[in-house]
């Protein structure tokens, strides 16, 4: 049966109508204001349902306010959380960092460090200029003749004192201790690891009863946990090098572990030892130590590094 409206049903649904299209447009209006005041709440969170019971535009203002202020809420624990972990993850971090930096620090400790780049002095003073009678050493360093107690011969056969060589256009030449001016013996290794000058030991014009020591000032090694001595070596000969130790002041002297193995002829080559525990001390000396040959080559030493093992 089809449905028959009275005049004043009519009318009153006309107003509702005008009323809808009315809020319609107010809430049009007040969803951009809310979008633009709070743009992290989601149009479909600010919707209106037109009943007959909501159609109280008070309603729709406190449904809208309600979701804001559950939105806030929402973000505001969210945000309490982000903080908490933030916090938390940066302790860490931190933490971390400085354990990675006390370890590195410890990992790449060096106590000495020395590439002969320097002049010479006699015994190692720098107040007292590098002499012919000799010995002479690097600042801080000595050298002390174990056997065969007799000043250095000129470039050639005889005793001979550790002394120093210049590498420069392609060739080695002894420079800042007696005797100077020499070429090496035989074997001469490439080009320093280092700058241009290295330790050198005439053993191809040295008679076979000579034994040289130079070491170096004291070391600190108080507050070392594995400490290692590091050089380049380059020798291909009979002679005995080793590297040898003091607790004393240089009065008495150990050798630590076996004489260096030879290398390949004109070759340099790295050698590491570990320095046993009873160097750890604030007063340690090391030096090297060659009981002449008298053979055909001469040795060579550079870039000699006292630090912390891995």
């Amino acid at each position: 049966m089809k449905e028959i409206y009275t005049t004043t049903q009519l009318k009153s649904q006309s107003v509702i109508n005008a009323n809808e299209s009315v809020l319609d447009s107010s809430f049009d209006r007040k969803r951009k204001r809310h979008s633009d005041e709070f743009p992290s709440v989601s149009n479909h969170q600010i919707q209106y349902r037109y009943t007959s019971k909501n159609l109280n535009p008070q309603f729709m203002q406190t449904t809208v306010s309600n979701t804001v202020n559950s939105t806030n809420a929402t973000a505001q624990t969210q945000n309490a959380f982000v903080k908490k972990w933030s916090s938390y993850w940066s302790v860490l971090i931190l933490s971390f960092v400085i354990a990675l930096g006390i370890g590195g620090n410890a990992m790449g400790q060096t106590y000495f460090s020395e590439g002969f780049e320097g002049d010479w002095y006699l015994g190692g003073n720098p107040a007292t200029a590098a002499t012919t009678a000799g010995p002479n050493a690097p600042s801080g360093w000595n050298q002390i003749r174990q056997t065969n107690d007799v000043a250095p011969a000129a470039c050639a056969g005889g005793a001979h004192d550790w002394g120093q060589m210049t590498y420069a256009s392609s060739a080695y030449s002894s420079t800042s201790s007696y005797p100077t001016g020499c070429s090496p013996y035989g074997g001469a290794p490439t080009a320093p690891p280092e700058g241009s000058k290295v330790l050198w030991f005439y053993d191809g014009n040295t008679n076979g009863s000579s034994t040289r020591l130079i070491y170096t000032p004291a070391v600190n090694l108080s507050s070392a946990s594995s400490p290692v001595i590091s050089f380049s070596f380059s020798y291909s000969q009979a002679a005995a090098v080793g590297l040898w130790g003091s607790l004393d002041g240089g009065t008495t002297w150990n050798q630590i572990g076996s004489n260096f193995a030879t290398t390949s002829l004109g070759v340099w080559a790295t050698r590491v030892i570990g320095i046993p525990g009873a160097y750890k001390t604030s007063n340690a000396r090391f030096g090297f130590r060659i009981v002449s040959q008298y053979g055909s080559y001469d040795a060579f030493i550079d870039n000699v590094i006292i630090r912390e093992g891995t």
